[in-house]
């Protein structure tokens, strides 16, 4: 009983953690790519691409924000599983 606690406790932080990490972690891959994008191309990014690049920028938050909540909760909490 007290496994499936801590485990119930594991994925809800995670997810909050998550969830708490995804805005500014989506702010800032979406300034990065943009600057990057920027500066290849020598001229301001276009509405259009800046919309596909909030797109990628979304994914991307969302992979890392996840893995590394998970992670993190992985080794802070006591879980044998």
């Amino acid at each position: 009983m007290e496994n499936l606690q801590i485990l119930m406790w594991y994925w809800g932080t995670s997810f909050v953690l998550a969830f708490l990490l995804y805005f500014p972690l989506n702010k800032l891959v979406f300034t990065i790519q943009i600057r990057k994008i920027q500066r290849q191309l020598g001229r301001f990014t276009t509405d259009e691409e800046n919309e596909k690049q909030k797109r990628r920028a979304k994914l991307v938050a969302g992979i890392i924000a996840i893995t590394f909540s998970f992670m993190f909760n992985r080794t802070l909490l006591p879980i044998s599983v």
